[in-house]
């Protein structure tokens, strides 16, 4: 990592919620506790989601009160982050916003119509597997992998989710894996998540999104926000994911009519792809329909 993206960041403290009070982290926690009543936890809608393009775009999205807004990049420290995978037997074009047919909440033990097949071990599902085509060119798999990772941006008092899908998940690990070789962990430094276009065989521009450190914590401040982490590791790790008619994030209005890019995306049909075991089954959702996913809508997302 370069020198210039290494500086030790000066902190304005009236700039971060988290870190303006020195009770901040009980207080968010004594409140969610007395405010959530018993047996209601904390669900993924609660909190703000920035979602990602499809195909080949360059500015991510978000709503708010005001409405949507776009930006090129977005800024915070990573808390927390959880591996999941989804498999749809049929297209979004053809079920509209149907539950998964099999999920992993933890990208690790599936719970599904897959299964039986492979007891419940992702690593041995046919469908988590890249097979060959009729012309030899690789088709990834049918069960989509995806990382939910939780930041704190400037003004967040609760985590904002980002979804990471799987043409995604390399460059975050590599970036992790540099940031460990310098003893460093994800709650010391400030991430800056931006998109990048990249070709992938036959689907060409496809957007990526990549991670940069751009500044170093101080020491104090590190520990603040890793307090956090490990203190409302019990509100992530709870969350509910009700699965409901609304699989896509952002894919249905307030009016309730679907987002003009949605419907593109339903009229964009995916073939039958073959595939043993089952038989014959059909390409599920893209991983740019993975990454735009409402968060309530994931199974056992913690």
């Amino acid at each position: 990592m370069a020198k210039e993206e290494t500086q030790v960041a000066v902190i304005d403290p009236t700039k971060y919620a988290l870190i303006s009070a020195s009770n901040e982290i009980n207080e968010i926690k004594a409140a969610l506790q007395e405010n959530l009543a018993p047996g209601e936890s904390l669900r993924a809608s609660d909190l703000t989601t920035i979602h990602a393009p499809t195909a080949g775009g360059s500015t991510f999205s978000m709503k708010t009160l005001a409405g949507k807004i776009n930006f090129e990049a977005v800024d915070g420290v990573v808390i927390h982050q959880n591996p999941n995978r989804q498999y749809h037997i049929k297209s979004f074009a053809e079920t509209g916003a149907a539950a998964p047919d099999c999920y992993s909440p933890d990208g690790t033990i599936g719970i599904g119509v897959m299964a039986a097949s492979c007891n419940g071990i992702c690593a041995n599902c046919a469908m988590s597997k890249f097979t060959d085509g009729a012309n030899g060119e690789h088709i990834s798999p049918l069960c989509k992998q995806y990382l939910t990772v939780f930041m704190m941006r400037a003004d967040d008092v609760l985590p904002t989710l980002l979804m990471l899908p799987r043409t995604s998940l390399k460059p975050f690990r590599t970036y992790k894996i540099d940031l460990g070789k310098e003893r460093r962990g994800l709650s010391s430094v400030i991430t800056r998540f931006f998109l990048d276009s990249q070709d992938f065989g036959k689907y060409k521009e496809v957007s990526v999104i990549k991670p940069k450190m751009i500044a170093l914590l101080p020491p104090e401040i590190t520990a603040k926000f890793k307090a956090y982490g490990e203190e409302m590791e019990s509100f992530f790790a709870g969350l509910s994911a009700t699965v409901d008619a609304q699989v896509l994030s952002g894919a249905v209005e307030d009016d309730g009519t679907l987002d003009a890019d949605v419907i593109e995306e339903m009229t964009q049909a995916k073939p039958a792809q073959p595939v043993t075991p089952p038989p014959v089954v059909e390409q599920g959702l893209t991983d740019e329909e993975v990454a735009n996913m409402d968060p309530d809508s994931i199974p056992g997302l913690k």
